[in-house]
């Protein structure tokens, strides 16, 4: 549509309606830019990996996990901490091995 209005195509009928528009809103129609959603889709790509892409909190697995994975557990508080677990597993494993730390730590 960008070339119609410069080919001046005087009996084209989007010439005959764009000419007709104020040109406030012609300069809003040409300010779009169709590339514009292409990389736009790539940052909320980026974004929701940022987001939802936690490491497992499990010493012996730091595995990178999604936390809308139906297995993923995530916000588990350990004394103080918030921890983020990627399974059942890692989460009793960690939640043992936290405490371990902890209890090891306050001895001393």
């Amino acid at each position: 549509m960008w070339n119609l209005f410069y080919k001046n195509n005087y009996n084209d009928p989007v010439y005959i309606t764009m000419s007709n528009l104020p040109s406030e809103l012609i300069n809003y129609i040409y300010s779009y830019d169709p590339e514009h959603r292409i990389r736009l889709d790539e940052v909320h790509e980026e974004l929701l990996y940022e987001t939802n892409t936690y490491i497992c909190d499990n010493d012996m697995c730091e595995e990178e996990f999604d936390i809308r994975h139906e297995n993923s557990k995530t916000n588990i508080r350990i004394s103080f901490m918030t921890c983020h677990f990627c399974s059942a597993y890692c989460e009793s494993y960690g939640r043992w091995s936290v405490q371990y730390d902890l209890r090891k730590m306050n001895r001393r």
